[in-house]
This record gives structure tokens, sequence and C-alpha cells, in this order.
């Protein structure tokens, strides 16, 4: 009888939790992907009615004494039939890319076990998105007038002892390499302190101790980088000045109104770290195996910081609780390994789809950027807070900000491209003396510098900023810098080569550069195609 009942009580417990579980997935999954296509659905049917209206127009314009002829109307009806499956096309990686859990049910769940046991059988990122907007420590709630005047206060004082003042520091142009090691070091403290505020408001850690944690980190940091003589360009003298790059760029493009204080902080983090143990070369041995010749270099990059944050009196971190560490531990690793250089067309092409698909709402930022200088407008700020727009931006902002010298002043591109060239002939010399082929950019005999650097302007770097450009407009002077740098390239190439270029050879580069001129000129960049044709 006992046996009975108890076998009673179980299967009852089984069809109730069944049931349980089926609404549950119903509500979390089935309504949300309903709903989703429906969106879906919705946005095809305007975008057919939008078709069907410019057609509307086509014929009116006919009737009203335009002769067209029939193959003009059929060249009209397949421009039509091109932008609709254009915009099909749009809208599927779009929906290919959602999550079929929509962020409104999830944020529902906040951090109950439904939540919980979510996450431990999904990498989903948007789960990770939610467990981190849900932390208490993440309310951007505005810092207090008292804290902005003491972090202003702190800065300044920090500041006071670098050889540079408070306008020079705001400034695109800062040359870092003219910065001592101490200098290098005490404007590293003030970039960390100016992405951290959120240490400050919820006072979890008084200003000394982070100031004295930064310095630990720091000082770790700086002892992980080559000191020039393997790597001439890969020092710490690197890091400082892509993290100080990475910082002015975060300013500009207003990042803290929709990544967040922290996440910025972790970039920044990440920006000090991320070339820590190179040795000025591509791949080694020991590196490949360990790695699975996947990113080797930056996966090792990304190891030795962590060892480093792992440490009691390094860790810039501590207060962070398990759910939100990991959240920015996430943010640190993919924005490091972004810095592949395996990664960049995927990076280009994937800012490129953002603005194809969503054209109308960034030409209006543009404009609106361009007559107010206000950046981001309300509607492209929601659009940035979402979560899988968060991510592209974090992962492309640490490698923007890693190749940025040729958007430099000519002097201080000029010296940073002198410094890798000397780095791959020193490869170079390796490759020899090994009996490997020697990389086309490692001969120091053969390969010429202005030449390369327009070759790395015109295929590297000018995308990538025309592409973010369109996407973030308060860094379209970049690729005015990018052009002018090419022609000062240029120029050099001409005069200071030996065998000096034939004619022929100088007008295909002009071309080149020429293209690169026009596909700016969107923006009214024509100074520099005047004196180009001049």
């Amino acid at each position: 009888g006992l046996n009975c009942l108890l076998m009673v009580t179980i299967m009852v417990l089984m069809v109730v939790s069944a049931l349980f579980l089926s609404n549950t997935v119903s509500h979390i999954v089935l309504t949300p992907l309903e709903q989703l296509l429906d969106h879906v659905h919705h946005m095809s049917a305007n975008i057919f009615k939008s078709m069907a209206a410019l057609g509307t127009k086509s014929e009116n314009k006919s009737e009203d004494g335009e002769d067209q002829d029939s193959a003009d109307a059929f060249g009209t009806e397949t421009r039509l039939l091109d932008q609709v499956l254009k915009k099909i096309i749009a809208l599927s990686k779009i929906t290919v890319k959602k999550s079929p859990i929509d962020s409104d049910s999830l944020r529902r769940l906040g951090g109950g076990s439904d939540l919980s046991w979510l996450q431990a059988y999904s990498n989903d990122f948007g789960l990770n998105e939610v467990a981190y907007q849900n932390a208490v420590l993440l309310d951007d709630v505005p810092l207090s007038d008292v804290d902005v005047t003491d972090l202003a206060t702190l800065i300044t004082t920090v500041m006071e002892d670098v050889s540079i003042d408070w306008d020079v520091f705001q400034q695109w142009e800062l040359d870092t390499l003219d910065l001592s090691t101490q200098d290098r070091h005490n404007l590293s403290v003030c970039l960390l302190f100016s992405q951290r505020a959120n240490a400050i408001r919820d006072k979890v850690k008084i200003a000394s101790e982070f100031q004295d944690c930064c310095a630990a980190f720091l000082k770790e940091c700086a002892a992980g980088y080559d000191r020039g003589k393997m790597a001439p360009y890969h020092t710490f003298g690197h890091a400082v000045d892509a993290t100080f790059t990475l910082w002015r760029t975060l300013d500009l493009i207003a990042a803290e109104t929709y990544l967040g204080h922290l996440e910025c902080f972790g970039l920044t983090v990440a920006a000090l770290a991320h070339d820590i143990g190179h040795m000025g070369r591509r791949i080694e041995h020991e590196l490949a195996i360990c790695y699975n010749d996947m990113s080797c270099l930056e996966n090792m990059h990304c190891s030795k910081l962590f060892q480093i944050l792992a440490k009691h009196d390094c860790n810039l971190f501590s207060e962070l609780n398990e759910v939100i560490y990991s959240h920015i531990r996430h943010i640190i690793v993919d924005s490091i390994i972004a810095t592949d250089f395996a990664q960049h067309g995927g990076m280009v092409k994937e800012f490129e789809s953002m603005y194809g698909v969503n054209a109308e709402l960034f030409d209006t930022a543009d404009e609106m950027y361009m007559n107010t200088e206000e950046f981001p407008p309300r509607e492209l700020m929601e659009y940035f807070k979402t979560p899988d727009v968060k991510k592209t931006l974090r992962t492309v902002l640490l490698h923007f900000a890693d190749i940025s010298n040729p958007m430099k002043p000519f002097p201080v591109a000029e010296r940073w491209a002198e410094l890798v060239l000397k780095e791959f002939a020193l490869q170079g010399e390796e490759e020899k003396a090994l009996g490997i082929p020697v990389g086309p950019l490692n001969d120091k005999k053969t390969v010429n510098l202005p030449l390369s650097q327009i070759g790395f302007i015109e295929f590297v770097v000018a995308p990538l900023a025309l592409a973010m450009a369109r996407v973030l407009p308060p860094v379209w002077f970049t690729n005015q810098m990018i052009i002018d740098n090419a022609n000062i390239w240029m120029d050099k190439w001409i005069e200071d080569t030996l065998l000096k270029p034939s004619l022929e050879e100088q007008v295909q580069v002009r071309e080149r550069i020429h293209r690169m001129v026009q596909k700016t000129e969107q923006r009214g960049f024509t100074a520099t195609l005047a004196q180009m044709e001049a």
C-alpha cells in the first residue's frame, strides 16, 4: 500500500513538473519567437509597401509626360526588385543573429533559478548580458558632485607629476614616444582612474587603495613587455599609446552612455596588456601547439594578463561578484583576441553590414553631429545598447586603437612605422639564420618604408577607419589624417627612393590614394583631392 502511494505521488510530481516545464519553455522560447517572426513579417510588409510606392512614383512620372520605353520600365522594376532582395537578405542576417529568447523575457526572470538553469546550459551572450544588467554594481547611477570633484582632484594630483598639461592630455595628437617611463606610468594611472569612477562612487575601494592597486598592476604589466631589444615596436610604450588612443576614442564617441563605465574600464585594462609577452615574432612553435594555431599570440596575452590580475595586490576587479567578473573577463578576452589580424576582414565587413542595414539611422546621426557636434542621438544610443551591437563595438575599439599609428600626425606616424620595420628586420635576420623564407616586409635590403606604409593604409587601416566613421561620426577626422599621411608617404617614396620610381608607377600609386579619397568625399574631404590633382 505504501509503495503504491509512493508511486502515485512520484507520477503526480512528474506530471506537474512536465506541465510546469512545458509552460516555462512556451513562455520563454515559443512566444518570443512568434513575436520575432511577426516583427520580421511586419518589416517585410513595410519594405514591399515602400517599394510599391516607389513604383507608383515612377508610373506617375511617366503619366506626366516622361516618355519611357519598355526597356526603361523593365530596368526600373529590376532595380526595385534588387532593393527588395537586399533588404530581405539584411533582415535574414539580423534574424539569424538574434537569440530565440527575447531580452524582455530574460529580464523578467531576474536572478532566480530559471535564469541560473538557462545560464548553466547556454553560451548565449544575451544571458550573460541580462545577468550583467541586473547586477547592482553595474547600475550606472550618475556620479555625485562630490565624487566628480574627488575624481578630478585625484587625477589632477597625479597629472602634476606628468610632464604634460591637461590641454595636451585631451589631444588626439599626443606623442607617447616622447614620454619618460615614469610619465607613461602616471598617464596610465590617470587613464585607469578616469574609467573606474564606479569604484570611487561605490566607495568599494578608497582612492589611495585603488591607486596602489593600479601602481602594482602597471609595474607587473610593464615588466611583461620586451624592453625593445627583440621587439622595438611591441613594447609597453606601444601599449600605453594604444590605451591612450582607446581612451580618447571612447571619450569622442561618448561610449560610457551605452557601454557603461565598467565595460570601458575593462577595455582600458585590456589595452594595457593586449601585447604583453610579445617578443616581436608572429608565431612561436610552443604557442602554436598550446593554442592549436588559433590566435596564438593573442591567447598568450590574455593568459599573462589574468595571471597578473590573479595576484591580490594587482586585482583591479576584486570588488566584483562572480557573474560580473565573468562578464568583464569575456569582454577583455574578446577584445584582445580581436587584435589578431585574422579577425580584421570580418570586423570590417561586420561594420559595413551594420551600416548597410541601418543606413538611414546612421546618416541622420552623422548629419546631426555635423550640425551640432552632439553624439549619439537618443535613437542611436538605444540601438548601441542592444547586446549584439555592444559586443561588435567592444571588439572593434581596441583593434582600432592598436592600428591607429597612421591616423596620427605624420611625425608621430613615421616614428612608429620605423619601429615596426625595425622589428620586422630582426625577424628577417632570424629567418635567414634558420634557412626559411624571409617575409616580404622582413628583408631590410628590399623593403621600402613609404611604399609599405601606403599599402598598410590602403588595405588595412583605411577600410576599418571608413567603416567605423560611418557608424561613429566623431572619428571621421581619422580618415583625413590617413589620406594626408598617405600623400606624404607618396612624396617621400618619390624623393627618397634610390631607384626613382617610373612615372607609370607613380601614377598607379596616386590612383590608389585617389580611390581612398573618393570614398571619403561624402563628408566633404575635398581639400586633399584638390591638392593631389594640383
